[in-house]
């Protein structure tokens, strides 16, 4: 099983429809977040699978359990690697202003 295809079925495990930009972003996300790994420390889970179920899978299990109003301002405070607000927003675009502070 490829990348997208592990992560749509993860993500449809916790309730999460993903269509076919989302898991195109999330795959160019994982690509960046172990290249800029190599340079500076953002995170000890690399592991393509773990990335998908411990950093993906657990940034999008919010929406699962609540609903996030079209148009809201959720706020990403000092997360470094981009979790679990990047995530969010790439799952729901059309739902979610993303502010970080970092």
């Amino acid at each position: 099983m490829n990348f997208k295809e592990t992560l749509y079925k993860e993500a449809k495990s916790i309730g999460i429809e993903l269509d076919d930009t989302a898991l195109e972003r999330f795959f160019v996300y994982y690509q960046m977040l172990v290249d800029y790994n190599t340079r500076m420390n953002l995170t000890a889970i690399t592991e393509e699978y773990e990335v998908i179920v411990k950093h993906f899978c657990d940034s999008l299990y919010l929406l699962s359990k609540c609903q996030i109003k079209e148009g809201a301002k959720i706020i990403d405070v000092g997360t470094g690697a981009g979790f679990p607000g990047l995530p969010l927003l790439i799952a729901r675009p059309h739902k979610t202003h993303l502010a970080r502070w970092t």
